[in-house]
């Protein structure tokens, strides 16, 4: 009876280990952030066994470590195909020295491929709060076809470049006032010769402008 057992139990492990060997292997991805080459190291080096016997949390947490992935799912589809579904950040602002924050409010280890990430040189302490002054300047922004390049924050003193290579400093923690001022009179400075390169706001319900 042990005998016949042991014979069947290597039958089975043998069909396991020749009929159903891994031949498929398909990688979705919401962005190209994760290279081709990673993925193709991960998947040679971490995937073993047969679509019965491999480690999907393995692979799973192989995946997780790379810096752009947010979550990794994976599962199979009978008889041999491996289907891996990568969830990658979606990076909106650049905070220097290789972290990026995401549209989820998530900092990850990551550079600005593209190069169009507005640059943040804020204090990690004052993000929060600089994140709030950025919104308040998304919709200014959006009615003047401004898109912002780097954003400097300090407590009460905040430079915004554009990617026209026009500024704005701000002074105080509330833009409300000021963009209200700005909006009130940016017909009239637009219509200057030369060109403004820069505003100073940091005056009571005035400013001061700068030409190229």
């Amino acid at each position: 009876m042990i005998a016949v057992m042991i014979i069947m139990i290597a039958c089975v492990f043998y069909v396991l280990n020749s009929w159903f060997k891994i031949n498929h292997v398909i990688v979705k991805s919401n962005s190209s952030d994760v290279t081709a080459q990673q993925i193709n190291e991960l998947i040679s080096k971490k995937l073993f066994g047969t679509f019965f016997t491999f480690n999907i949390d393995k692979i799973q947490q192989q995946f997780s470590t790379l810096s752009w992935v947010r979550n990794v799912y994976v599962t199979r589809e009978f008889p041999d195909k491996i289907i891996i579904d990568i969830v990658q950040y979606q990076p909106i602002i650049n905070l220097g020295n290789g972290k990026l924050l995401s549209s989820e409010d998530l900092i990850f280890n990551g550079y600005d491929k593209s190069g169009k990430l507005p640059l943040f040189n804020v204090p990690s302490n004052q993000l929060k709060n600089a994140l709030k002054i950025y919104e308040q300047l998304k919709s200014f922004m959006q009615a003047k076809q401004l898109t912002l390049k780097s954003f400097t924050f300090h407590v009460g003193l905040m430079k915004f470049i554009f990617t026209n290579n026009m500024s704005i400093v701000m002074c105080g923690n509330n833009i409300d006032n000021q963009l209200s001022i700005l909006n009130k009179y940016w017909t009239q400075v637009e219509q200057f010769e030369s060109g403004v390169s820069s505003f100073n706001m940091c005056y009571q319900n005035a400013f001061t402008i700068s030409k190229q």
